[in-house]
């Protein structure tokens, strides 16, 4: 599940890269094939992951709005951060 969703976040390539040669500093300094092969859960290095590039995927599958929140946030979570504008014509 781990590499699952380094994939999904980083792609399959740039996972790999990110996994070995990254140095997160909520892992110790380490990087995070070193954090796992140290005996380090993949569940805290995925949260570490997720603090240092600021990531919303949680382990378990991606976050859910909060349905009781406006439909303006529950809408904007499931686009993103990505704000659109439209064009007017003139």
């Amino acid at each position: 599940m781990f590499w699952q969703r380094m994939n999904e976040q980083f792609g399959e390539a740039y996972a790999a890269s990110v996994a070995k040669d990254y140095v997160i500093a909520e892992l110790g300094g380490r990087t995070i094939e070193q954090a796992l092969a140290d005996g380090d859960s993949a569940k805290s290095v995925w949260a570490a992951v997720c603090v240092t590039f600021a990531s919303p995927v949680k382990l378990g599958g991606p976050r859910r709005p909060d349905p009781a929140a406006p439909a303006s946030s529950r809408l904007r979570h499931r686009i993103g951060t990505v704000r659109f504008r439209s064009r007017r014509r003139r």
